[in-house]
């Protein structure tokens, strides 16, 4: 890449001194290196960015991959201390040390060309992989559940360290919102370094790559809202039976509200403010539609009843969410 990027600079600056020191017109100029040697240098160059930008995004990811997928390290007590999954701060920076290199080639059409590639099929490509990965170890949570009490008091009863879920869907989903906060100075940069022509493209390009990472941050909060209702939904299923017409029915409620106040206790010192707003605006939407199902299925309603107890659990749910505005 060196010798690629030294023989093209010697090429510039060669027509540079003979314009401007020498005056020569640029069509009298015989070029050290003709169009078509330029373009296959500059080819070349691109291509072997890429491939250098493929190792080293390899060697960043494939590694945090494997430990979301094995959970073999315990999360850290401390939210500043780093899990292992990291990977969005080190992948952007890659990201603008390449942006450098490029520029040095002094030709925009591989810089854009590279742009392309990175955001909309290297990057775009792992942050997908990332989804697939989370829906597939998410999904092992209601059997992690599930297990019987004599297996949960057994040590070795969670082998997948399942029970680490939460903690490591929220390092991710931290990890995708500073991935998708990192993505604008590096267009920025981008576009000093270009005609303005190419500023639609850019930020075409630049656009897949921020809703790559917008849409894992979501995925994120989206399975953690699906272990907090696989958690409550038996209470959930005991909504408007016989057993919630009695004086204990706001039990059902209640043990509900408790659960996802375990949630949101646990995972306010973890995720990152904007994202925990939203786990709560979701958790909330997510209860009040699954409540709003139920009763819509109910088949014979106590008029004389149901009143005083909807009043019962509006009551305790209003108080409940109000008190984490």
């Amino acid at each position: 890449n060196a010798l690629l990027l030294s023989l093209l600079e010697l090429d510039y600056e060669n027509n540079n001194k003979l314009r401007k020191q020498l005056g020569i017109p640029k069509s009298r100029i015989i070029q050290l290196i003709n169009n078509e040697e330029r373009t296959k240098l500059l080819d070349d160059y691109l291509s072997l960015t890429i491939n250098k930008t493929d190792e080293w995004v390899s060697k960043v990811v494939n590694p945090a991959f494997e430990l979301f997928a094995k959970r073999s390290q315990e999360p850290p007590d401390a939210s500043f201390e780093r899990l292992g999954i990291e990977t969005s701060q080190t992948i952007i920076t890659i990201l603008n040390g390449d942006i450098n290199a490029l520029a040095d080639a002094m030709d925009t059409p591989i810089l854009v060309k590279f742009i392309k590639y990175y955001c909309s099929e290297l990057l775009f490509s792992n942050l997908n992989r990332w989804r697939q990965i989370l829906n597939d170890e998410c999904s092992k949570w209601p059997i992690f559940l599930n297990a019987q009490p004599e297996e949960s008091e057994n040590a070795n009863s969670d082998p997948d360290n399942v029970g680490f879920l939460p903690r490591y869907v929220t390092v991710l989903a931290n990890d995708a919102l500073k991935g998708a906060n990192g993505l604008p100075e590096a267009l920025q940069k981008c576009k000093e370094m270009v005609h303005e022509n190419f500023f639609a493209e850019l930020e075409q390009y630049f656009e897949v790559a921020l809703q790559g990472y917008l849409n894992l941050g979501r995925q994120c909060l989206v399975n953690l809202t699906e272990m907090v209702m696989f958690e409550i939904a038996p209470d959930i299923d005991y909504l408007f039976s016989k057993s919630w017409y009695s004086g204990d029915g706001d039990g059902f409620i209640d043990n509900s509200l408790k659960i996802i106040e375990s949630y949101l206790i646990n995972l306010n010192d973890y995720l990152e403010f904007e994202l925990y707003e939203s786990f709560f605006e979701t958790i909330l939407d997510t209860f009040l539609i699954k409540y709003l199902e139920k009763l819509e299925k109910i088949e014979k309603i106590n008029d004389d009843k149901i009143c005083n107890y909807l009043q019962r659990d509006y009551n305790l749910l209003y108080q409940f969410f109000t008190g984490y505005e």
